[in-house]
Parts: C-alpha cells; structure tokens; sequence
C-alpha cells in the first residue's frame, strides 16, 4: 500500500499531478494515460536494453592526458602540465588546486583564511626551475597570499622566462579563479603572487652535511608540547598535516629542530608541509610569514622527515639548512625573511591588489672598527647644490667608479650621502639616490649607498654599510636602518586622499588625458 500526495510547498500544477499518478504507476497501479497523450500513437520498444544508435562522431583517441593535449606531464601534485612556449625559450607550467583536489591545504589557514602556504610557491618555482635545467631558486619574493575559498578551484601558472647573459631566467607563479566557464576568456583575471629568478648552479659544488652528534652536544633542549598553541595564539591555524614539529633543541642563537611530515611525500621535490614545518620553531611574538627566499637548493627529493638547523643573519634574515637521519643534506635556503602581517592588510590583500610602500626598519649595528675597508672607494655628495649638476657629477663618479674597477670584481664605490631619505629629502640628493638604485640593478653587490645625518662619521659609516651586507643603508644617530617593501594597511589606505592643495604627479598621460 503507498500513500502518494499530489500538492508540495512551492509546487503545483499538471507537472505535479502527472509526477504523483507516475509514482502511483510505479507503485503497481493501473493508469488510464490516454487523456495526458491524446492523439499519440503506441510504438515498438527496442528488443533489449542495449539497441541503440550513435548520434556523437566517434574521437580518434583520448585527449584527457597531457600528452594528447599538446603538453609535456609535469608529474607533479600542483602542476599537471609543462608546455614550451612557440618562437622563443619560454616555458609555462599549469596546474589545478582546491581544497577539495589537496584536503591537506585546509591545515594552513592565516587568521581563518585557508591559503596557500609559501613554501608551495617555492616547491613549484623549483619544479619549473628542473624543467629547464636550473637547480637553485636564486630569489623569490611573494607578493600577494592564494586565497583558498570553500570548493572554488584556482588555476595556476608557474612560467620560467628566457635565460639572459648572466643565465639567470625569470619566473613567476599566477593564479586566476576557476569558475564553471573554464573557457580562455571566463572573466577571471590573473593575479601574481610570487617573482623571482632561477640559475643552474655550479657543477660540482660541495655539499653541507650534518656533521657531529645529534641532537647538538651543546644544544638545550626545548619543551615544544605548547608550541601549536602559542603558534594559534598569534592568528596561525596549522592542522594535523601541519603539525609537524617532533623535537627542538636550541644551542647559542642557532635553533635545531626535527620535523616529520603527516602523510606521504608524493611526488613533490619537497612536500610544502614538510618545509613549512621546518620554519615553525623560529621564535615571534606576532604573526609572520615568508615574504623573501634567496640561494634555495634542494639536493634530494622524497625526504618525509628532516633535521633542521635555522641560523639568524641578522636584521631578521634567518638561514635554513635541513638533513635527511643520514646527514645527506635535503634542502638549503641561503637566506629567508619573514614580514608581520596584521589581520587588516590579510584582508585588504584578500580584497583587492595589495599597496605596498618601503619602509626603514632598523637592524642590528655590527661591530666594526670605524675604518672603511680595503677595496672600498669612497665618494661624498652634499646637499644644496643644482640638482642637475649634483646628479651629473654622481653620474661621472659611478662610471668611472666602474670603468677603473672592471677587472676587481670585489671593489666597491661608497656614496655618502646627507638626508636624503627623508620625508623633506634634499633634492639633488635624492635624485642620486635615484641614480644609484638604477646603477645597483645593473651592478649587483658593487654599489652602496649610505644617507646620514649631520655630525654622523663617515668613516664608520661606511664600515657599518659594508659590514651589514645591504646595498642601501641609513646611519643616523647609532642606528643602522634599511628599507624593506611592507604591506600598506587597509585604514591606512582609506586616510590616504587628494587635498586639494596637494601635489599630484601624472605619468604617461601627456596628451588629450592630461590636459
């Protein structure tokens, strides 16, 4: 017996009514059907089941792997596909990531908000760098976190330029949401997240192993049974796959720690969770993420557990060495920095293109002699002269500079300069400090430039730049500043109008547009 109703809420109708008798009729009634089909006609059935004909033009052969597409598989867990591009030596990796295709990326999450963790960036620019031959991440700087929003995918492209004269190659990770129209044109734009230049390193360079005893004979042990919770404390939500900090040992400044990974290490070079666990002992009182990787090697694959040694640079750089049990060395990264970030300027990167601005942040003085150091060439410029004369004559002293040291690749030029970073810059002066930020992007690690105060010795000055290993320093009054690119909050951004007796530079709009 079957009880069938023939109203719903929110439906009604023939359409209902024919769908109630339907399950009568299924239930093993008798229905007269001939009032709903007047004027239709009985017809044969198919004899079985499976009698059918095509409609469809039969395919040649599948296309669903990377091959069939044109593609080179790139048989990684974030990147399907590797394809070079026609006319020049560009290469392209692509791949597809949600949190339902990789659960483990629910485990990191940056005050609520699921991203994706930064050592993926770096685990897929070393991917792209194998595909071309490269085998050190020579810099990577994340510029905006991958946001990962409940079932929404995000397509991803990791592309390696051309090798220039210095066999340095460009690369840059993309990301551009995935909706249903998964056409060229979905509407979606990209978004950059990372950038930053790949190099093969010198054949034959000797390895760091893990010597002496573990865990260090000198090392303290850390009680590390409340880290996730202090780390929790700060916005982080790490999650079982992340959660892979075993043991840690501090011995001087120098932490050592041993990591272990939740899962298998698949097919990744180094598995993100893995790498993002080797970072967690580092001490912070606030929230801090990845923000610069240089000299990033990974010398063997597969690893699923690592012994780590991390060590200050100073000026809150931290360098990362990391072992399989065997001392054979896994991974190395040169140098790392973390930048804070605030819930706000989550949020506003979150919301739309993130602002950026450069801000002076003080690091430790080195002790130094006050004497400038053998090899390095000294050059002063005062403020108050004709800004097109100061900057000639900066401009003269630079290619001489240059043009006289060619064959002393460890000479370098000191530009002593006075106030002219400063929000009331002196204008000849700062103008050379344009100069000399050009001259450095030419000639990495031969240029300094150095701003200082009145009744600052320039001397020490100059030891103080040359013994921080920054291209551009400030030493005023004891203290030793250099800039570094910040994220600008969301509220600050909101304070930042036009008044209307302010200054406005126009670029690029000489015409119609800014008359």
């Amino acid at each position: 017996m079957s009880a069938v109703g023939t109203l719903r809420r929110n439906e009604g109708g023939d359409a209902r009514l024919l769908q109630s008798v339907a399950e009568v009729f299924v239930a093993g009634v008798d229905v007269d059907w001939s009032p709903w089909v007047a004027g239709g006609r009985l017809v044969e059935l198919p004899t079985y089941a499976f009698q059918r004909s095509r409609h469809w033009l039969a395919a040649g052969r599948s296309v669903v792997d990377a091959a069939g597409l044109g593609q080179h598989p790139a048989d990684h867990p974030l990147l399907g596909a590797a394809v070079r591009l026609a006319g020049g030596d560009d290469i392209v990796l692509t791949g597809r990531v949600s949190r339902s295709t990789h659960p483990w990326l629910e485990d990191h999450a940056v005050f609520g908000t699921v991203l994706l963790p930064g050592t993926a960036f770096v685990e897929m620019a070393l991917r792209a760098a194998d595909e071309v031959g490269c085998d050190v991440l020579e810099e990577l700087t994340l510029e905006r976190p991958l946001v990962l929003s409940g079932d929404v995918s995000v397509a991803v492209q990791v592309s390696v330029g051309a090798v220039d004269g210095a066999g340095r190659r460009p690369v840059a990770v993309h990301s551009r949401v995935q909706g249903a129209d998964t056409g060229l044109d979905s509407g979606a734009e990209w978004v950059r997240h990372a950038v930053g230049t790949v190099v093969a390193g010198p054949a034959g360079a000797a390895e760091e192993r893990l010597e002496g005893a573990w865990p260090p004979a000198d090392g303290q042990r850390v009680e590390g049974a409340e880290a996730y919770e202090a780390l929790a404390s700060l916005g982080y939500g790490y999650g079982p796959a992340f959660r892979g900090l075993r043991a840690l040992w501090r011995a001087g400044d120098e932490m050592f720690a041993e990591v272990r990974l939740a899962s298998e290490p698949d097919a990744f070079g180094i598995h993100p969770a893995l790498l993002d666990a080797a970072l967690h002992p580092l001490p912070s009182d606030d929230m801090k993420v990845p923000f610069s990787w240089s000299g990033v090697r990974l010398h063997s694959v597969g690893a699923s557990a690592l012994r780590v040694r991390l060590t200050p640079l100073g000026g809150g750089a931290v360098r990362l060495v990391a072992f399989d049990g065997a001392g054979v060395p896994v991974v190395s990264v040169d140098e790392l920095r973390l930048q804070p970030m605030s819930r706000e300027q989550l949020g506003s990167a979150v919301a739309g293109d993130p602002l950026f601005e450069v801000r002076w942040v003080d690091v430790p003085v080195p002790a130094v002699s006050g004497v400038v150091p053998d090899g390095v060439v000294v050059e002063y410029v005062e403020p108050g002269g004709d800004v097109r004369s100061v900057v000639a004559g900066a401009l003269e002293s630079v290619q001489r500079f240059l043009a006289e040291s060619a064959d002393d690749e460890d000479a370098r030029l000191a530009v002593i300069t006075r106030g002219g970073i400063t929000e009331q810059a002196d204008p000849a002066t700062a103008a050379v400090w344009g100069l000399l930020r050009s001259a450095q992007t030419e000639h990495p690690g031969r240029i300094l430039a150095v701003d200082t105060a009145e009744g600052t010795d320039r001397e020490t000055a100059v030891a103080l730049a040359v013994a921080s290993g920054e291209p551009q320093v400030s030493v005023v009054g004891g203290r030793l500043a250099v800039p570094r690119l910040a994220p600008v909050a969301a509220d600050a951004v909101s304070e930042r109008e036009w008044g209307p007796g302010g200054t406005v530079l126009v670029t690029g709009a000489g015409g119609a547009l800014g008359g």
